[in-house]
């Protein structure tokens, strides 16, 4: 491991919660994976430089999230996920600032999203599209956390004819969402925390369509993402921002 690796990893684990760097130590895939993240991870400026930089957009993004936090905090409460119940790990999480800067800038017509919960991306996409005044969101999830009625909670009821939601999981729910549309300008996973998980979502897709950009959480958990860009990636490029892989043509 090269020095420069060693470090950012130790800051890394000073900073994460106990329960994480226990879990990322327990398990060599995602300790690989980790390591490997933090060797070729790059700064949110070198996204948002390649996006192609707006500062009114970078400021109404921030202003954006701040807000949806704080709605997120209220609404979620008591609910069985991250920042619900104390101590709940599953959903709850979400790239609030970059997907909606994501969103607003490439104005898409379709999107599709792998994991919604309690919505907070699924809420950033649609109130991104709504500012476009275009597009729609389509949804495929397996909930295992909440009951029915909490799935995407947190998206405006208003908002919600930009939505479409399937809940049988990704292996039924892709192939019924891409005979649905007529292209896909952006994909978003964050689902089944699983090499396999993120290797079926991808493949379906891009068998089918290629979207503008491809963005896919938690790629610290295993060796999926650099498996697919050490091969045949055609004329994306990739960039690693935190737990993310990003995919752009």
């Amino acid at each position: 491991m090269h020095l420069m690796t060693f470090f950012k990893l130790l800051f890394r684990i000073l900073r994460q919660k106990p329960i994480k760097t226990l879990r990322t130590i327990a398990s060599k895939e995602r300790l690989q994976g980790t390591i490997w993240l933090e060797k070729n991870k790059v700064s949110m400026n070198n996204l948002i430089d390649l996006i192609g930089k707006d500062k009114n957009l970078l400021n109404e993004s921030k202003n954006f999230e701040k807000k949806l936090l704080i709605e997120k905090k209220e609404i979620i409460k008591n609910l069985p996920i991250t920042g619900g119940i104390k101590g709940s790990t599953g959903g709850g999480g979400g790239n609030i600032f970059i997907l909606y800067y994501i969103i607003r800038s490439l104005n898409p017509n379709v999107v599709i999203e792998s994991g919604v919960s309690a919505g907070l991306s699924s809420s950033t996409i649609i109130q991104a599209l709504e500012k476009n005044k275009k597009g729609n969101l389509y949804s495929s999830d397996l909930n295992s956390h909440l009951e029915k009625k909490d799935v995407g909670i947190l998206i405006p009821t208003e908002l919600k004819y930009r939505w479409k939601l399937f809940d049988e999981g990704d292996k039924i729910n892709l192939p019924k969402i891409l005979d649905e549309v007529e292209n896909v300008d952006v994909a978003y996973y964050d689902s089944e925390k699983s090499y396999e998980g993120k290797k079926n979502f991808i493949e379906k897709i891009l068998t089918k369509y290629k979207p503008k950009i491809i963005v896919i959480d938690d790629i610290d958990r295993d060796y999926w993402f650099r498996d697919f860009i050490n091969g045949d990636i055609g004329n994306y490029k990739y960039l690693i921002v935190k737990n993310v892989g990003y995919l752009i043509k």
